[in-house]
């Protein structure tokens, strides 16, 4: 655990007893055990890092952030909005929307 990371889960469990029993979940690379994208598959001998911490009250869960990463999930290189476009029809009266599924 990161400074950042002890501080944030320990000022989470200082707020109420209410977040103290909590499940815990690991947001980390989808190509690897490690937090690390480029140690694919199942690396030996690394050191898992737990960059920083996030509760999650309305859903009832903590978050443990493993690396640098965004927190959303499982968005594929490229996500399909790269293949959608807006553009106005002819008369400029409206918009024709293309790439959708």
């Amino acid at each position: 655990f990161l400074p950042q990371a002890q501080k944030a889960l320990s000022d989470i469990y200082s707020s109420g007893a209410e977040y103290n029993n909590l499940p815990i979940i690991i947001a980390k690379t989808q190509y690897s055990l490690s937090q690390d994208p480029k140690l694919t598959g199942l690396p030996k001998d690394f050191d898992f890092i737990i960059k920083n911490v996030f509760l999650r009250s309305g859903a009832g869960f903590i978050v443990a952030v493993a690396g640098d990463m965004m927190l959303m999930p499982g968005l594929p290189k490229i996500p399909s909005s790269d293949n959608m476009t807006i553009n106005y029809n002819d008369d400029k009266t409206d918009y024709i929307i293309s790439g959708l599924y």
